[in-house]
């Protein structure tokens, strides 16, 4: 049995009192609305009325059908910017990888004349022997550092203009190591350079000190011979201060330098001709 619904009609029937007339037929009750227009009848909607409240309409009013039309306006350039400032921001972007990667290209090149004249400045100590040297093992590791010099790579230009920011970084990042390689080249050749004369220094120094611990005995036994006794006073007391000087010099195991050790071997001969020049007199 199909269940029976009361429609809102029902209700409306109902509240009205509606009853079947004396035929037996049901009967039918009017309901008045109120009237849109002055005849009583409801006028059908325009079509194009419908239409036009479908979409979005400018209001009648000129100042505010400006405002909505500039403010559209202002909504459409703003967007545009916006689009245009990421654009442009990217290709600064792009740009700015390019030109980096081009300058690693130049550093790199000015980086290996650089070595080039490293490798030319050191020449002076390449030319010192292993008897000239305190320690011949500075040779050895300058000769080492100036071969490790040979085996630079020539590099070839792969920053792209077209390329995006990614592949223009990772051949600048590429180069910029290289180029971190031949400053350590560099600085290993001028370090091995500077060992290698430090060591001829203190080879000399070497010499020097016992050049003047021989010169010091031998004045040693001028100043107590009788001809020094007859010298004047003075001439005897600055030879004694050399003397005093020299041992001072010789005693300690700290290297002097070579200048050190040949400015006392200078006084002690000052003195010594001072010396024998007040004997003489």
């Amino acid at each position: 049995m199909a269940e029976e619904y009361n429609w809102p009609i029902d209700d409306i029937r109902a509240a009205s009192g509606a009853k079947n007339d004396s035929t037996g037929n049901g009967g039918f009750t009017l309901f008045s609305f109120p009237p849109t227009t002055s005849t009583g009848r409801m006028p059908l909607l325009d079509p194009s009325a419908l239409a036009a409240r479908s979409g979005s309409v400018l209001p009648s009013d000129p100042a505010r059908r400006l405002t909505i039309i500039l403010t559209s306006v202002v909504v459409v350039v703003a967007a545009a910017a916006c689009g245009g400032f990421v654009f442009l921001q990217n290709k600064d972007a792009t740009q700015a990888a390019f030109d980096s990667c081009q300058q690693s290209v130049s550093i790199y090149q000015q980086s290996t004349d650089r070595l080039k004249k490293t490798v030319e400045s050191v020449q002076p100590a390449t030319q010192v022997t292993a008897d000239a040297v305190a320690d011949p093992a500075t040779l050895d590791n300058l000769q080492k550092a100036i071969s490790d010099t040979q085996n630079v790579p020539q590099i070839t230009n792969d920053c792209n203009p077209s390329a995006g920011i990614g592949q223009n970084k990772s051949v600048d990042d590429n180069i910029t190591k290289q180029t971190r390689d031949l400053g350590t080249k560099s600085e290993n050749v001028l370090d091995a350079s500077n060992a290698v004369l430090k060591s001829k220094d203190a080879k000399e120094a070497q010499a020097a000190r016992l050049d003047l611990t021989n010169q010091l005995k031998d004045v040693q036994l001028f100043f107590s011979s009788a001809a020094a006794s007859k010298a004047d006073p003075a001439a005897r007391t600055q030879l004694s201060d050399a003397i005093n000087q020299a041992q001072q010099l010789v005693s300690t195991n700290q290297i002097m330098s070579t200048t050190v050790y040949k400015n006392a071997a200078g006084a002690l001969q000052g003195a010594v001709d001072n010396v024998n020049k007040s004997s003489l007199s």
